[in-house]
């Protein structure tokens, strides 16, 4: 579903929002992420996130399973290669 409006800190300028029922905001702000440091950098950082989040759980809480598929995500958002836009 998308809609059109002011994306938050783009000062007052116009462009296709996504939303999803029931995601709303989230995804707004996804995309304002996305629109400042480009889709590339921010699969970074959410790679680098669930990894993070891999071996805090494998440290903290020993639920091998669980780190494994956060290592597992990490590993897919890793292979995804996007030019820098």
């Amino acid at each position: 579903m998308t809609g059109l409006g002011p994306l938050p800190g783009t000062h007052g300028q116009w462009s296709v929002m996504l939303t999803w029922p029931g995601l709303g905001e989230p995804t707004q702000a996804l995309e304002a992420l996305i629109d400042r440091y480009g889709l590339s950098a921010v699969l970074s950082a959410i790679a680098e996130i669930c990894d993070n989040k891999a071996e805090h759980i494998a440290v903290n809480w020993q639920d091998c399973h669980l780190a494994k598929s956060w290592a597992d995500a990490a590993h897919k958002v890793e292979a995804v290669h996007i030019a820098d836009i």
